[in-house]
């Protein structure tokens, strides 16, 4: 059973009609995908579905597939860039607690006159340099969110407004 919304797809041809044209496939899905779609009749619903020939349909169909196939794989492929940017971000925070206790260590030395001031210099800057790096980390992780949602379709629930008039935007 079909759930969701569906739109019937114009048909791409060239040639006044005499075949598929394969170039606008991907825009066309790309657009349907953004208008929040959960699927599309193809070779439309104009009889241009029936004009073709059986091997241009199954051409049709195999251009549709091959864009839904790409889609599960960059949604795949953005779900594993989440992962491991999130495995960066416990590693960045474990070395900025590192860097942090170095610090504190090198101080209590440097005040009781154990340790070297450019020792105290050289543990500052490496926390320094792990704030930087915990800060990026942070950064990828939102911005790894950010591409598995556009990948998936759902970046546009952040970008449009919760009501649009009475109707709720999915």
């Amino acid at each position: 059973m079909l759930r969701g919304a569906l739109a019937a797809s114009v048909t791409p041809l060239r040639d006044s009609g005499a075949e598929l044209d394969p170039e606008p496939f991907p825009a066309l899905l790309d657009f349907f995908a953004a208008a929040g779609l959960d699927g599309i009749l193809a070779l439309g619903t104009t009889g241009e579905g029936i004009a073709l020939t059986v091997a241009e349909r199954r051409r049709a169909q195999a251009y549709h597939r091959g864009m839904r196939d790409m889609a599960a794989f960059e949604t795949a492929q953005a779900d594993l860039g989440v992962k491991e940017a999130t495995l960066r971000e416990e590693i960045a925070r474990a070395a900025l607690a590192s860097a942090e206790e170095g610090v504190r260590l090198l101080t209590s030395r440097y005040e009781n006159h154990l340790g070297r001031m450019v020792d105290l210099l050289d543990a500052q800057t490496a926390l320094d340099v792990a704030r930087a790096a915990r800060i990026r980390a942070g950064n990828d992780v939102r911005r790894s969110r950010a591409q598995r949602l556009y990948a998936s379709g759902g970046l546009l629930s952040f970008a449009a407004p919760e009501e649009y008039g009475k109707e709720k935007i999915r």
